[in-house]
C-alpha cells in the first residue's frame, strides 16, 4: 500500500497552500471537473461583460473542438479562445481567459508611482538587465513609472514590478508621454479554481515561451529544429488526435523545445496537405508530464488554425492572412526540410499535488541560475477564481514581432548553434561579460 505524504506548504504573505489533484483531463490536471467549473463562472459572466461563449469547431475539418468567448467592452482583446479534446474543457478554457484579460485589464493592487532608483530605496526589484523592456523605450531609472508588488514564493519577500509588465489595460498607453518602457504581455497570466492551479499554469506558461524563444532564435542561426518521431509517443490520447488529423489530410509534426531549465517544452505544428489557405499553424506547451505537453502543443495548433479560418480575433489582421500566404513554401520548408528526428525519450515527473510540482519546477529554474519567483495576486474579490501573473526575471519573453533576445537566448545561440555561421559577436561578448549578477533585490 502506497503511503502519501503531505507536500511543504506554498507560502504566499501569510497564506499557506496545500492541493491535491482531483481530475486528470488529459491535457490538464484539475481540482473540478469542467461541468463543474463551468457552472461555477456562468453567474460572473455579466460582471466582466461575457456577452457569447460560442462553439466554432464546426468551422475547420478537424472536428477538436475550439471555442471562443466574446468581450465587448475589453481593453485589450475582445475575443478570447479555448481548446480541449472535450467540449465542455474547450468551453472552459475560453471562459477562463477572458477571466484573465478581465482582471489584467483592472488591477486591484496599489499602485507606486516611483523611479527605479527610488522605489528600489523601499522594495526588492528586479534587476535592470532581467526587465524586459518595450522595443522602442527610453528608460531612465531616474524617470518616475508605476509599480505594483508581488510576492516571491522562493525568496519569501515582496517585489516591486513594473505596472506595464502587469496591467493589460491598454488605455494606458494613450496617456504617455513617450514610448511605454516596458513590454505588456499576457505572459505569464493564469486563472484556476484555487491559488496553486494558477500559480502553476502561469509558470509552465513563461516556461514554455523561455525554451521556445530559446529555440527559435538558434533556429535563426542555423541550429535543426528536433523533430519527435511521433510513432515512438505511447499515449493512446496523442496517438488518436494524430490519427484524426492524418484523416483529414492534416500533418502533425511536433518538435522539442526543452532548454537547460529541464521542463518538456514542445512547438506543434499542423500542416495542410490539401489547402494552402491556412497551411500551417502552430502552437506551444509545456508540462512535467510530456504527454501532457505534447497534448498541449497539438490542441493549440489547432485552436489556432481555427480561429485564423473564424477571422474574428481582434489582432490578426489582412496584413498577417497576406504575408501567411507569402511565405507559404518557406513555412513548409522549415518544418520539412532536415529536421533531426529523435524518439519521445523524457519521462512523467508529476506528482499527486499542486505543491510538489511547484517546488520540482522552482528547483529546475534555479538549476538554471533563475533564483526568482514572483506573483502578482490578480483574483478579483466578487468573483470566487484566482487570478495571477507570474514572472520569472531572467527567462526569455514570447518571440514575437519586435522581440530583442535576451541573455539567456543568446547564450542558447553561442551553445548550440554550428560555430561556422555568422553569429553576432556580440552574443559571444555577453556571455563573457556577464559572469556574476544579482538576483534580484536591493542593489
Amino acid at each position: 500500500m502506497e503511503i502519501k505524504t503531505e507536500s511543504p506548504k506554498i507560502s504566499y504573505k501569510s497564506q499557506q497552500y496545500y492541493l491535491e489533484k482531483k481530475y486528470d483531463l488529459g491535457n490538464s490536471n484539475r481540482i473540478l471537473h469542467p461541468k463543474e467549473t463551468l457552472a461555477k463562472i456562468k453567474p460572473y459572466f455579466p460582471k466582466i461583460v461575457l456577452t457569447r461563449l460560442g462553439n466554432i469547431t464546426g468551422l475547420d475539418r478537424v472536428g477538436v473542438p475550439v471555442t471562443i468567448a466574446i468581450r465587448p467592452n475589453s481593453y485589450s482583446l475582445t475575443q478570447s479562445s479555448g481548446k480541449s479534446t472535450n467540449l465542455e474543457a474547450a468551453l472552459v478554457s475560453a471562459a477562463m481567459e477572458s477571466i484573465e484579460l478581465y482582471c489584467a485589464e483592472n488591477i486591484q493592487p496599489e499602485i507606486i508611482g516611483a523611479s527605479y532608483n527610488q522605489v528600489q530605496k523601499s522594495f526588492n526589484v528586479i534587476a535592470l538587465e532581467d526587465i524586459e523592456f518595450s522595443q522602442h523605450h527610453l528608460f531612465n531609472s531616474d524617470r518616475p513609472e508605476d509599480w505594483v508588488i508581488g510576492w516571491d514564493i522562493v525568496n519569501q519577500e515582496e517585489v516591486a514590478v513594473p505596472h506595464h509588465s502587469v496591467s493589460l489595460d491598454f488605455r494606458i498607453l494613450n496617456q504617455l508621454k513617450c514610448p511605454y518602457s516596458f513590454t505588456m504581455s499576457s505572459n505569464g497570466l493564469a486563472s484556476g479554481n484555487h491559488f496553486l492551479e494558477a500559480v502553476i499554469s502561469g509558470l509552465y506558461e513563461v516556461i514554455e515561451r523561455d525554451g521556445v524563444s530559446c529555440h527559435t532564435e538558434a533556429n535563426c542561426y542555423g541550429k535543426k529544429k528536433i523533430q519527435i518521431d511521433l510513432s515512438t509517443v505511447d499515449d493512446t490520447e496523442i496517438q488518436k488526435l494524430c490519427q484524426q488529423l492524418a484523416s483529414k489530410q492534416l500533418l502533425p509534426i511536433v518538435c522539442d523545445c526543452t532548454n537547460d531549465i529541464g521542463v518538456p517544452v514542445f512547438e506543434a505544428y499542423v500542416y495542410d496537405l490539401e489547402s494552402n489557405t491556412v497551411s500551417i499553424s502552430h502552437g506551444y506547451g509545456a508540462h512535467l508530464n510530456p504527454h501532457i505537453a505534447i497534448l498541449r502543443a497539438l490542441t493549440e495548433a489547432i485552436q489556432s488554425r481555427t480561429i485564423i479560418i473564424s477571422g474574428s480575433r481582434d489582432d490578426i489582421f489582412r496584413d498577417i492572412y497576406q504575408a501567411n500566404r507569402f511565405r507559404y513554401q518557406s513555412s513548409v520548408n522549415t518544418i520539412t526540410n532536415n529536421n533531426e528526428l529523435v524518439k519521445m525519450n523524457y519521462r512523467n515527473q508529476t506528482s499527486h499535488t499542486f505543491n510538489e510540482d511547484i517546488f520540482l519546477l522552482i528547483d529546475q529554474l534555479k538549476k538554471a541560475g533563475l533564483n526568482s519567483v514572483i506573483v502578482v495576486d490578480l483574483s478579483p474579490t466578487e468573483i470566487d477564481i484566482a487570478v495571477v501573473k507570474v514572472i520569472v526575471p531572467g527567462l526569455e519573453g514570447y518571440h514575437y514581432y519586435g522581440y530583442r533576445p535576451r541573455r539567456r537566448a543568446k547564450k542558447f545561440v553561442v551553445e548550440n548553434c554550428p560555430p561556422n555561421l555568422p553569429i553576432p559577436n556580440s552574443y559571444f561578448q555577453e556571455q563573457q561579460e556577464v559572469s556574476h549578477r544579482p538576483a534580484g533585490g536591493i542593489l
